[in-house]
């Protein structure tokens, strides 16, 4: 069995994709994930889309899978949805609407029912789409500028996207950079030089999205989703020159990393973060460890 997003093979009984994220079965509808093989006929595709948006009462859920920090759902990805009621955004993320490149809606988790049902069948594909967005905006107050802003873009058939972020902070295990994605399964520790010996080092530390602006520009350019791996894929040499730049004059004995030479690794991983790590920063961390083959001869 094959992803349906990345067409990459999927291990018996696997619940998500380890390369992309998307998850293999779903009970809501994502519009990211709703659209079928090329092969299947565009009759077929609107069916099977329409007949999971019944299943939500005619609401789409948006949501961030098992493994995902971020998604992106463009414009054209919500046209072939009809009489939308509501859109549901699953806990513990937020929706940002961006239009040319500009946030113009924020949108927390929780259910946004529309008070009638939004996009006619006759209407353009993609105004369907921004009659659902517009619905959104129904739920806040917005200025006279701001009202006058969507009318232009729905009028222009502006083209948007709803870029999905997770609030809390997630774990990334660090260590060295390996040749696929795949290979992340089995972690390997990265190796560093002290002044004596060469240990293997690991990173356990908890990210989190603090600058949403320079993480979208960054890390969702060319993507529709971003995962854990591909995050540590990216960072790895980053996180290893900073702690190889404190260590190469480090002595101790033993595996153990010692105190002071602990505090000044986690300081320096933390010393301008956001720049660092391009929108994230370091929540917590967890533990540096270390071991050297150098002791063990």
């Amino acid at each position: 069995m094959d992803c349906p997003t990345c067409g990459k093979p999927l291990k018996e009984g696997a619940k998500f994709c380890i390369y992309c994220g998307t998850k293999v079965a779903q009970d809501l509808p994502a519009a990211t994930t709703a659209v079928k093989p090329e092969e299947e006929s565009d009759h077929l595709k609107e069916q099977q889309i329409g007949d999971l948006a019944q299943t939500a009462n005619r609401r789409i859920y948006w949501d961030i899978q098992q493994g995902q920090v971020a998604r992106v759902i463009k414009s054209q990805d919500l046209t072939q949805f009809k009489d939308v009621r509501g859109v549901i955004i699953s806990e513990g993320t937020t929706a940002y609407v961006r239009v040319n490149g500009k946030t113009v809606l924020t949108l927390n988790g929780g259910t946004y029912d529309f008070k009638q049902a939004k996009s006619d069948k006759d209407d353009a594909p993609l105004k369907r789409a921004w009659n659902i967005v517009r619905g959104l905006f129904g739920k806040k107050e917005l200025t006279e500028a701001e009202e006058k802003s969507l009318l232009k873009h729905i009028q222009e058939g502006s083209s948007f996207t709803i870029i999905m972020l997770v609030d809390k902070a997630f774990p990334l295990l660090i260590g060295a950079k390996q040749t696929t994605l795949d290979d992340y399964k089995t972690f390997r520790p990265m190796s560093l030089k002290t002044k004596y010996l060469t240990v293997q080092v690991g990173v356990n530390a908890y990210f989190q999205i603090a600058d949403k602006e320079h993480f979208i520009q960054h890390w969702l350019i060319d993507r529709t989703e971003l995962t854990t791996t591909q995050i540590v894929d990216e960072l790895s040499d980053t996180v290893r020159a900073y702690l190889q730049s404190c260590m190469e004059d480090a002595e101790w004995e033993g595996n153990t990393v010692p105190d002071d030479l602990r505090r000044k690794l986690k300081e320096e991983l933390n010393t301008d973060a956001v720049n660092k790590y391009f929108g994230l920063t370091i929540a917590r961390i967890v533990e540096i460890s270390a071991e050297s083959k150098d002791l063990e001869r």
